[in-house]
C-alpha cells in the first residue's frame, strides 16, 4: 500500500481532479491482483480501505 498513498498524495497535490478515476481503477485492479496471485487477501483489504473512502491519505500521506 505504500506506492498507492504515495500515488494518491501527489495526486491529491497535483491533479486532485483525477483522483477518483486512479481511486476506482485500483478498485477494479484489486481482483485481477488477487486472482493472479500477486496480492494475498489482507494486502487486498488494505488495499481496499485505501482506496474506498476519499480523503483517507492527507497532503502528508498519512491515514
Amino acid at each position: 500500500t505504500g506506492p498507492i498513498k504515495k500515488h494518491l498524495t501527489a495526486l491529491e497535490k497535483a491533479a486532485p481532479e483525477i483522483v477518483s478515476t486512479y481511486r476506482e481503477l485500483g478498485r477494479q485492479t484489486i481482483p485481477v491482483a488477487l486472482g493472479k496471485g500477486r496480492i494475498d487477501k489482507q494486502q487486498a483489504e488494505a488495499l481496499n480501505a485505501l482506496l474506498e473512502v476519499p480523503g483517507l491519505v492527507t497532503s502528508q500521506g498519512k491515514r
